[in-house]
C-alpha cells in the first residue's frame, strides 16, 4: 500500500458530517464500578483489577451474567456495579466517577490513584460498524466483547474527541466496558458519535486564536517566547501563521514584526526556517534578496551528512525539518539552491528511521491484523536506543516528500525507492500508533506534531492516514481543547507558538499554494560603480529597500577583513545622513554581505553610499548607488521595533537598583521582560549608576505591561514621575497614559550621565502602595558618534 500517494480523496463527498447514532442500535444504560485502589496513576492503565478478568465471558449474542458480583474496592471497601440513570442514549453526557461512586461522593480522597469501571450493552437488529469518539481524565480503556478496543494512558485533561474508535458490532447483544483510570483532580469520561466538527466553528476557534496572537505582541514589535534563546524563531513564526490565517501584509502588527526582525540578523536554525517561510508568505519580490541572505546562512550551517543543529551542538531531525522548511520556502520564492543540498538533506534524515519491525497486532488495542505490518518511526537523534516519536515521525516523512519533489527527475531511482520505502514505513507506524490527542513517545510538543501531521496531509494530499481522516480528528480535538482566551494551552508555557501550531493545522496552511504562476515582478535595483580601490554596494527598492556589499574592487581585501559596514542616505537637497551599521559574523567568510534593511521615511530618489572599517582604523569607502524610492511605511506605524538598536543605556554597564522588584528586567534592552513594584510599595523609584557615563539628549521610557492581554483589565501605570540627572536640578514629567505609548523625555542638551534616578509619583488606574507599577524599559538616546576616519 502506497501511503504517498493521494488515497480516497472519491470518497469524501459521500461521508456524512455525523456517523450514525443508532444505525439500528438500541444502547443499554450505563452501570458503574469503583472505586479500586490503582497506584500507579494513568500512567498504570494496564494494571488489571479481578473484574477484568470477567470481561472475557462477554461474548456477542449472548447475555453477560456477571453485573450481580461484588469486588473490594479502595480501602478494602465491598463495591458493586450501580445503574447510571437516565443514559440510555449513545451519548449519555460526562460520565463523572466522583459523583457516579458513592464513595468518592462521600470521600473525595477516595478519587486519588484510583480505577472504575463502565458497562453497558447494546443491541442491533443487523451486524453493523459505528465509528465513535471518546475522552477521559485520565486514562482510558474499552472492550468490545471481551476484546481490548483501544488504550490510551497518561494524565490527559478531558477531551469528548480525544481518541476515535470504530465498534464492529454482531447481530444481537453486544457488550462494552470502559475502565478509567485517576491519578488526582477530576474524573470523568465521555463517548460518543463521531461527528466532524462544523466549519463555524473552526472559523470561531481561528478568530480567537488570530486575536490571542495579536493580543501577545510586544511593544517592539516581537513575541516573548523563547526569545532569550532564538530571538526571530517565535516573531517568525507569529508572522507566518498571521498571513496564512489571513492577515493583511500591510498590518500593523506584521509591518512592526518585520522591524523587529530586520534589526538583528536571523542566526539560528529553527528562526531560519521561520523566518525564510513567513518572508515567502509575503509573496513579495521585494525580500528576495532577505531572504538570500537567510538562505545562504542556513545552508553554510548544513553538517555531514546533510542535516542541521541549532546551528552548534548535536545535529536533530527537529531542526532539520525547519531547515527543510526554509529551504522549502526559498525554492517556492525562485531562489537557486543545489541539488548536493537536497541530495545530502534526504541522505541525512535517512539516517533517523528505527529498524523496520513487524506487528501482528494493534499497540493500543491487540486487535489482530490479517497479516503482520511493517512499521518503521522516527527518532530525534540517530541512536538505535532512542525512542520513536509522533513529531518527529511526520517530521522524517514530510522532510522526504520535500526533497523528493525538489529534485524530481533528478533523484537516483535508488535513493527514491528507499525514501519511498521509509515513507510507507512511517505512514504504517503513524496508523498503528494513531492519536490527535498526544504526541507518542513523549509527553510534550503536542501542537507541534499536530503541525507536522498537517505537512504531512497536505504535501501527500491525503485526506486519510490509514483509515483515520486526520483533519477532521484533529480539528475537534484542536476546537475541544482550545481555552477561552483563544490559545491552546501546554506544559511547557509556550502558549504562543502552541497556538500558532494549532492555527497553522485549523487552516491547513502547508497545502495553500505557494507559487506564482505568473512570475515575479520586476524590481528596482541599484548598484554603486566598480571604481578601483573601493567596494561596491547594491540596494533593490522595497518597504524596506535591502542593501549589501556585492563586491570588492581593492586587492588583498575581501568582505571578510571588514570589521563593520556603515550605510548612508541622502536625497538630492539633503546632507549625508546614517542609516545603519552591520559589525562582522563572529566567523567572517569572503561572500560575508554585511547586508541589512532600511525603510526611508520620504518616497523620491536617494543616493546610497557605505563605509567599511577594517583593519586598524583602515576604511574603505564605495561608490554611490541611486534608488527611487516609491513604497514608504504607513503615517502611525511605529518605529518602537528600533529602538533597542539605538539604546545607549546597556552600554554604560550600569548598577541598576529600586525600591523594590526586579531592577536590572528595566536595563536589559529587551521588550518581554520588566521592571515591578511590590504592591505594597509606597515610594517606588529605580536608579542607574554607570560605570561608563553615556551621552545622551532622550530619555525614553515604556510602561511595563505593553500586551493587550495584560489590559483587559486595566492595570495600573506611572502618571507622574521625578527624574534626577547626575542628581542635579530634579524635574517632574507626565507620563504618556496609554500602555503601549512610550513616553521621551528630550534634554536640554547633550548630557553625559553618570546616574540616573526615577521616582515614581503618581499613577493612574490605581493607587501607590496597592498596585504593582514599574518600567519595561529606561532607554538613553543620543546623536551618533562618529568613528574618525583616516586614510
Amino acid at each position: 500500500m502506497r501511503l504517498f500517494l493521494p488515497l480516497l480523496l472519491a470518497t469524501l463527498s459521500l461521508t456524512p458530517e455525523v456517523f450514525g447514532q443508532d444505525q439500528g442500535a438500541q444502547w443499554g444504560e450505563w452501570s458503574a464500578l469503583g472505586p479500586f485502589a490503582h497506584p500507579e496513576g494513568g500512567t498504570g492503565i494496564e494494571t488489571a483489577h479481578p473484574v477484568e478478568k470477567e470481561f472475557r465471558k462477554m461474548k456477542p449474542g449472548r447475555t453477560w451474567k456477571e453485573l450481580e458480583k461484588t469486588y473490594r474496592g479502595k480501602n478494602n471497601i465491598k463495591v458493586s456495579w450501580l445503574s447510571v440513570p437516565e443514559s440510555k442514549q449513545m451519548d449519555a453526557g460526562v460520565l463523572n466517577c466522583s459523583e457516579l461512586l458513592p464513595a468518592v461522593n462521600n470521600s473525595p480522597l477516595m478519587g486519588e490513584l484510583a480505577a472504575a469501571y463502565f458497562y453497558r450493552t447494546i443491541h442491533c437488529e443487523e451486524e453493523t460498524e459505528i465509528r465513535i469518539h471518546c475522552g477521559a481524565d485520565d486514562a482510558i480503556r474499552i472492550w468490545l466483547n471481551g476484546e481490548i478496543l483501544l488504550t490510551q494512558g497518561g494524565d490527559n485533561a478531558m477531551v469528548p474527541s480525544a481518541y476515535a474508535a470504530k465498534l464492529h458490532l454482531k447481530k444481537g447483544v453486544n457488550h462494552l466496558a470502559l475502565k478509567v483510570v485517576n491519578t488526582g483532580g477530576p474524573w470523568s469520561c465521555r463517548l460518543g458519535p463521531f461527528q466532524r466538527i462544523s466549519q463555524d466553528k473552526i472559523n470561531q476557534a481561528i478568530d480567537q486564536g488570530v486575536q490571542f496572537l495579536l493580543d501577545h505582541q510586544l511593544i517592539d514589535g516581537s513575541w516573548a517566547n523563547s526569545q532569550g534563546a532564538e530571538r526571530n524563531g517565535q516573531t517568525a513564526l507569529s508572522v507566518y501563521t498571521l498571513i496564512k490565517s489571513g492577515i493583511p501584509k500591510n498590518h500593523a502588527a506584521i509591518l512592526n514584526a518585520l522591524s523587529f526582525l530586520e534589526e538583528v540578523g536571523t542566526s539560528r536554525t529553527y528562526s531560519a526556517g521561520c523566518h525564510l517561510m513567513a518572508l515567502e508568505a509575503l509573496k513579495d519580490e521585494d525580500y528576495l534578496p532577505w531572504m538570500d541572505e537567510i538562505l545562504g546562512d542556513l545552508i553554510s550551517w548544513q553538517r555531514n551528512p546533510g542535516t542541521w543543529a541549532y546551528p552548534t551542538g548535536t545535529p536533530d531531525l527537529s531542526t532539520t525539518q525547519f531547515a527543510a522548511l526554509g529551504l522549502r520556502a526559498a525554492k517556492n520564492a525562485g531562489l537557486e539552491i543545489s541539488d548536493k543540498v537536497w541530495l545530502d538533506l534526504l541522505r541525512g534524515v535517512l539516517d533517523f528511521q528505527k529498524k523496520k519491525q513487524k506487528i501482528s497486532s494493534h499497540p493500543n488495542s491487540g486487535k489482530k491484523y490479517s497479516r503482520p505490518l511493517s512499521i518503521a518511526g522516527y527518532t530525534y537523534h540517530p541512536d538505535p536506543l532512542s525512542t520513536a516519536r509522533g513529531s518527529m515521525t511526520v517530521a522524517g516523512i514530510s522532510t522526504l516528500k520535500i526533497c523528493i519533489d525538489a529534485l524530481g527527475g533528478r533523484l537516483p531511482n535508488n535513493l527514491k525507492k528507499e525514501a519511498r520505502r521509509q515513507i510507507d514505513l512511517g505512514m504504517n507506524w503513524l496508523n498503528a500508533y494513531w492519536t490527535v490527542s498526544r504526541n507518542v513517545g513523549t509527553s510534550a510538543h503536542l501542537h507541534y506534531f499536530l503541525y507536522g501531521l498537517e505537512r504531512v496531509g497536505a504535501f501527500f494530499q491525503t485526506e486519510f492516514i490509514g483509515d483515520h481522516e486526520w483533519y477532521w480528528e484533529g480539528a475537534r480535538f484542536l476546537v475541544e481543547s482550545q481555552v477561552p482566551n483563544g490559545n491552546w494551552p501546554t506544559p511547557s508555557t509556550r502558549y504562543e507558538s502552541a497556538t500558532c501550531f494549532a492555527l497553522l493545522f485549523l487552516k491547513r496552511a502547508s497545502s495553500i499554494a505557494v507559487t506564482d504562476p505568473n512570475g515575479h515582478k520586476t524590481r528596482a535595483v541599484s548598484t554603486s560603480p566598480a571604481e578601483a580601490n573601493t567596494f561596491q554596494i547594491r540596494v533593490t527598492a522595497g518597504l524596506p529597500c535591502n542593501l549589501w556589499v556585492y563586491a570588492v574592487q581593492k586587492d588583498s581585501v575581501d568582505s571578510s577583513h571588514f570589521a563593520e559596514v556603515e550605510y548612508f542616505g541622502k536625497t538630492k537637497d539633503q546632507d549625508w545622513a546614517p542609516l545603519f551599521t552591520v559589525g562582522a559574523t563572529e566567523h567572517p567568510i569572503a561572500t560575508d554581505r554585511l547586508a541589512g534593511r532600511h525603510a526611508f521615511d520620504q518616497p523620491g530618489q536617494w543616493q546610497v553610499k557605505a563605509v567599511a572599517h577594517y583593519g586598524d582604523q583602515k576604511i574603505l569607502e564605495s561608490g554611490i548607488a541611486t534608488i527611487d524610492v516609491v513604497e514608504i511605511r504607513p503615517e502611525g506605524t511605529s518605529t518602537y521595533p528600533k529602538d533597542a538598536s539605538k539604546n545607549r543605556l546597556p552600554n554604560g554597564k550600569p548598577r541598576v537598583t529600586a525600591s523594590s522588584g526586579n531592577a536590572k528586567n528595566a536595563a536589559d534592552n529587551r521588550a518581554y521582560t520588566h521592571w515591578l513594584t511590590s504592591q505594597n510599595d509606597l515610594a517606588p523609584e529605580i536608579t542607574f549608576e554607570f560605570t561608563v557615563p553615556i551621552s545622551a539628549d532622550k530619555i525614553l521610557l515604556t510602561h511595563a505591561r505593553t500586551r493587550v492581554f495584560n489590559q483587559k483589565t486595566r492595570k495600573a501605570c506611572a502618571s507622574w514621575i521625578r527624574v534626577f540627572v547626575n542628581e542635579e536640578n530634579p524635574f517632574d514629567f507626565e507620563m504618556a497614559p496609554h500602555f503601549q505609548e512610550k513616553s521621551t523625555i528630550a534634554l536640554s542638551e547633550v548630557t553625559s550621565i553618570k546616574k540616573l534616578r526615577i521616582q515614581i509619583l503618581e499613577v493612574l488606574h490605581g493607587e501607590l502602595g496597592k498596585s504593582t507599577v514599574g518600567f519595561t524599559e529606561v532607554e538613553l538616546q543620543g546623536p551618533r558618534k562618529r568613528r574618525r576616519q583616516t586614510r
